[in-house]
């Protein structure tokens, strides 16, 4: 379900925690039946973000405390309905930073970027978030700085990238050049990385290479 940026503050701000609680509770029974071994809960954060906040006039405070909600409602379901299970992973959601480059040429530098993305990170670690999804990055410098800002708090991370019709990703770095990049600053601290192609065959040359990078990109998607 994709909410608009007031859409995601209204859910949280105006929570039915009772109906929010039911639904989550609904959707991990069914996971758990389907005989998963390990599940990724997934807080609603992804539209929780700085650029957002500060649109909609809230404070950095008032935005961190927001965060902690959204995460502690999906942590009340698992304590309360499944014995805080082991299996059942809480994952704080960040997207890509907004404006992220001017007149389509100068890119945030990773600096920026965690700068940008640690409030929310923040967050998610003083409310017991388990892990890190960052979705939809563009450049390696994006996701360096979210690896910085994680490392930083303590967080394991997974980063998900997203690339154009080329298998490139959007400052032209190729999908192999930024996980080495990252993985060589950072001593390999993403967990792992996934891949979004908008081109199947893209996506294919990229599956069917043989690079040792290759091998931290565990999910692919078109």
């Amino acid at each position: 379900m994709c909410l608009s940026c007031a859409d995601s503050f209204r859910l949280i701000e105006d929570l039915d925690s009772f109906k929010i609680i039911e639904h989550y509770r609904e959707v991990l029974e069914k996971a758990l039946s389907s005989g998963a071994t390990a599940i990724f809960f997934e807080c609603p954060t992804l539209g929780l973000s700085p650029y957002c906040g500060e649109k909609l006039g809230y404070s950095r405070d008032r935005l961190l405390e927001i965060n902690i909600r959204a995460v502690m409602v999906v942590e009340i379901v698992k304590k309360a309905f499944f014995d805080d299970d082991p299996q059942i992973l809480i994952v704080g959601q960040i997207g890509p930073m907004a404006n992220l480059c001017s007149a389509g040429l100068d890119f945030a530098t990773s600096m920026e970027c965690s700068m940008y993305h640690g409030l929310q990170i923040k967050a998610f670690k003083e409310a017991g978030a388990d892990l890190v999804f960052a979705k939809g990055i563009g450049t390696s410098e994006e996701a360096l700085g979210i690896a910085n800002a994680c490392m930083a708090e303590d967080m394991p991370l997974v980063i998900f990238f997203d690339m154009d019709s080329e298998g490139n990703l959007a400052d032209s770095a190729s999908l192999g050049t930024a996980i080495e990049m990252i993985d060589g600053k950072t001593d390999s601290y993403p967990m792992y990385y996934g891949a979004k192609c908008f081109d199947p065959d893209s996506l294919l040359k990229l599956i069917c290479l043989d690079e040792i990078w290759k091998y931290r990109v565990h999910e692919y998607e078109i």
